[in-house]
């Protein structure tokens, strides 16, 4: 959900430099999810159980989340999603892609989604991580993704700074 915010400030505001974008859905898997604005009246949360999909067994401690879930804020997730869908087209910022192979609650099919919407984007790179899951900032990858996003943050801040700089002199 982080990610698709983000996406959705960079299609609004253009001193956004640069995105890293980590599973981000554009649209929730289930039958069920279509009729969330009936169901969230009668089921107040959603307990996602045990199907863990992450390569690391430990890096489940640090997702303090995913225990229970309002079916009210899923409703608003899967409307916020359906606008982020169609802003993609107006992001200008440059845009990393992070998707975890093994990720059973985002289909790795968003991640081919968002990289076709973006057409506006100055850059868009993607990359897959075959044995990580959805929570690929905790995954057994973490140290990979973390020194791609901050390497995509330091060139794209400095390439931001220089723009500006020549743009004002």
């Amino acid at each position: 959900m982080g990610a698709t915010l983000a996406l959705h400030v960079a299609a609004h505001d253009l001193r956004v430099a640069a995105v890293a974008s980590l599973a981000a859905p554009l649209w929730l898997n289930g039958f069920l999810q279509r009729f969330l604005p009936i169901i969230q009246h009668a089921v107040r949360w959603h307990e996602p159980g045990s199907d863990v999909d992450l390569w690391d067994p430990t890096a489940v401690d640090e997702l303090y989340s995913y225990a229970m879930r309002s079916t009210r804020a899923i409703n608003e997730l899967r409307r916020m999603l359906a606008t982020v869908r169609d802003e993609l087209v107006q992001i200008r910022a440059p845009v990393l892609i992070l998707h975890g192979g093994r990720d059973r609650m985002v289909s790795r099919r968003c991640a081919d989604e968002l990289e076709a919407r973006l057409v506006a984007s100055r850059a868009v790179a993607k990359h897959i991580f075959p044995r990580s899951g959805h929570a690929i900032s905790v995954d057994v990858d973490r140290e990979a993704i973390n020194q791609l996003v901050h390497n995509w943050f330091e060139e794209h801040m400095a390439a931001s700074t220089v723009a500006e700089a020549a743009a004002a002199g």
